[in-house]
């Protein structure tokens, strides 16, 4: 599987490797079972009865994405793990519209049954959507399609694509959403994760 290739190949944190099985056939196994245990139960009603549909492309680039990253050093330009937990699994799409009810668990991961929005109190709330008006507070710009709020100062800001290396960041010296990397360097810009900073997860 290639986000455990990639996590090995870019995270540097023993105790997070040992947390994923300790060898990337461990973390296949473990991964595996994860799905088996927590993902699939959820799921299998959701698409089956249309609430959510899967996206064989988005799947594809994610694996992509983690089969680029497995190469590891100058290839590791964001944490594996982000791209499984955001990008992969956004290869499940949300039918349910804003408004409607839900059954997800309340989590950032319930756009699986959400239309670009997630599950709040057993209701779709929806995403902000690119441009729009965004502060950190709980409203989120869509995450699912590459959308972080860019604040450029308070008290709000806009929701923009997120960004690649080198690219402006608000959080200087920072974990930044807002970077693929999810790297703010010391000078404002988006820099490649190094050392622990590639394993981590979203938080």
């Amino acid at each position: 599987m290639p986000a455990c290739d990639a996590l090995f190949a870019c995270c540097s944190d023993s105790s997070v490797l040992m947390a994923h099985g300790g060898t990337p056939a461990a973390c296949n196994q473990q991964l595996n079972d994860s799905c088996k245990t927590n993902l699939t139960p959820l799921l299998a009603p959701l698409l089956a009865t249309g609430a959510s549909i899967f996206d064989g492309d988005v799947l594809a680039a994610c694996v992509s994405k983690l089969q680029a990253l497995a190469n590891g050093g100058a290839s590791c330009l964001e944490p594996p793990l982000v791209a499984v937990e955001i990008d992969c699994l956004a290869a499940f799409r949300g039918q349910v519209p804003g408004g409607g009810a839900c059954i997800a668990p309340k989590d950032d991961g319930s756009f699986i049954e959400c239309s670009h929005g997630r599950c709040l109190n057993g209701v779709c709330e929806p995403f902000l959507q690119a441009g729009d008006a965004c502060d950190p507070g709980p409203d989120l710009c869509d995450y699912t399609v590459g959308l972080w709020c860019k604040t450029g100062g308070p008290p709000t800001g806009t929701c923009q694509p997120r960004g690649d290396i080198g690219a402006a960041c608000d959080s200087p010296g920072r974990t930044a959403y807002e970077c693929k990397s999810t790297v703010c360097g010391p000078a404002g810009t988006c820099q490649a994760p190094e050392g622990t900073a590639a394993c981590q997860g979203v938080d």
